[in-house]
């Protein structure tokens, strides 16, 4: 019990950015191999979030919060959710459970809509509305990217026999380490030159057999550049990465977050690797 309690505690300490480097880079290595671990971590954040909008927080966990965990635009997002919900259930409270029924998970679906409590109704109607948006997301997405003028060469170069590429004066080549849950302060900056017409991109991923991925690249406002159903991982050196090249046509200077999903998963465990791109003359 006690090793769990530690474990709690050093997760709340790199939500809120209490860590040191050496500390943080371990722990995002073992979320990497581990998916429970990150499951550990993402209740971990459910719990910060309650406890800022509930105003449990100590002033020093507090001050930690806003400053580290909230630096994101995704994660104010995952703030204004919270607010929201829980707004709602001060708003319809009922001391009524819902009405669970034999029968397996769908009769128990429903027999939560028919429940009085209004925010399980709620709730299960939101998570239901976002899984159906993504999913249409992810169908226009796939067709407004393959209307992009540069979308078949982005396919070309991702190809399973493509080559990994040498840096040189067109090519630009960075790894990028995955920013699993603080903000994305730690965005790393690259920098390209008017010569450069290739970006490529190495991300580290679980080590294990070959797998494919799905590799979404966006704005840091969510604005979708592209997605590229299936990319499969590469052995570089003694690591497992996934090499991602981009024609440099296709980007602009701005912040970018390179979004990844195992196909193989059954869970939509996303991996975000956040950077920053700049053109000097």
């Amino acid at each position: 019990m006690k090793d769990v309690e530690q474990e709690h505690v050093l997760i709340r300490r790199y939500l809120l950015g209490e860590l040191d480097e050496e500390l943080r880079e371990q722990l995002e290595q073992r979320v990497i191999s581990d998916s429970s671990y990150k499951q550990e971590i993402l209740i971990t954040e459910g719990e910060l979030l309650d406890e800022f909008v509930s105003g449990e927080l100590s002033p020093e966990d507090r001050a930690l919060f806003v400053r580290n965990f909230l630096a994101s635009p995704a994660q104010r997002r995952k703030l204004e959710t919270a607010r929201a919900l829980r707004a709602y259930a001060a708003s319809h409270q009922n001391p009524d459970p819902p009405a669970v029924v034999g029968g397996g998970w769908l009769k128990n679906l429903f027999a939560l809509f028919r429940s009085r409590n209004r925010f399980m109704q709620f709730t299960w109607a939101t998570v239901m509305l976002l899984a159906l948006l993504g999913s249409a997301a992810l169908i226009y997405s796939i067709v407004s990217s393959q209307k992009q003028p540069n979308y078949n060469e982005l396919v070309a170069l991702n190809q399973p026999s493509s080559p990994v590429l040498d840096p040189g004066s067109s090519v630009v080549s960075a790894q990028l380490p995955p920013l699993l849950f603080r903000s994305g302060s730690d965005a790393k900056t690259i920098s390209v030159t008017p010569e450069t017409d290739k970006l490529q991109l190495l991300l580290p991923t679980a080590a294990g057999p070959p797998a494919k991925y799905r590799v979404t690249l966006k704005e840091n406002g969510g604005a979708r550049v592209f997605e590229l159903p299936e990319v499969s991982t590469r052995q570089v050196g003694a690591n497992s990465m996934l090499v991602l090249k981009i024609p440099v046509k296709m980007l602009t200077a701005n912040e970018y977050v390179v979004e990844t999903i195992e196909n193989s998963s059954t869970a939509e465990s996303v991996t975000v690797y956040p950077f920053r791109l700049q053109r000097s003359k």
